[in-house]
């Protein structure tokens, strides 16, 4: 048996700030661009709403629209999956008791009819902290700028949060129009505590 024929398997280890999460080792399918649910937990986090999208193929670029900060790989919610199971989030998962949160990329992109070319376009996201008492303890928003010219790739922007991101138990994370945009993520960087 070939190395290229051994089944993918996942061990779950602390995830550490200095290793940012790239969602490059799970499967999306065949073709890499079907969208998928993240294991629970996966890499001590359990994520609400959100599905592992591919670009496209290992080793391709998309044409336009936003391309993820490692690819092939990342997160994505919008209206469909937060209609289904809620305001997107990213939770700890047990042992762990919380989690600081250093930064992720994102981009945004028009929720177009399947078929369709990706094409970036602004938005703002609010994230906020929680601590276990489901009391909000921190608040930030960001914005990324699509250029006018929308037959173009564009690149994930970093999204650095502050001190008091630190200790939290979950943080959400919601662009300012689900209906029309897909909220795209990766390489989210994070400290777990027990």
């Amino acid at each position: 048996m070939s190395p290229a024929t051994f089944p993918l398997l996942y061990f779950p280890f602390p995830a550490s700030a200095d290793l940012p999460v790239k969602y490059e080792d799970i499967d999306t399918g065949v073709d890499g661009v079907t969208f998928v649910q993240p294991p629970s937990p996966y890499l001590d986090l359990t994520y609400g709403s959100f599905d592992v999208y591919g670009s496209l193929l290992p080793g391709t670029l998309p044409l336009t629209g936003v391309v993820t900060h490692s690819p092939p790989q990342g997160i994505l919610t919008s209206a469909t999956e937060q209609a289904t199971s809620g305001t997107p989030s990213l939770r700890v998962a047990p042992p762990y008791k919380s989690v600081t949160f250093d930064s992720f990329y994102f981009g945004c992109s028009l929720n177009l009819p399947e078929g369709e070319a990706d094409e970036a376009t602004t938005c703002t996201v609010t994230v906020k902290g929680f601590n276990q008492a489901n009391e909000q303890v921190a608040l930030k928003t960001f914005t990324f700028d699509a250029p006018l010219v929308s037959a173009t790739k564009v690149p994930q922007v970093q999204a650095k949060l502050d001190r008091t991101f630190t200790d939290v138990y979950k943080i959400t994370l919601v662009q300012d129009d689900p209906v029309t945009q897909y909220l795209l993520i990766d390489n989210v960087k994070y400290t777990v505590k027990k």
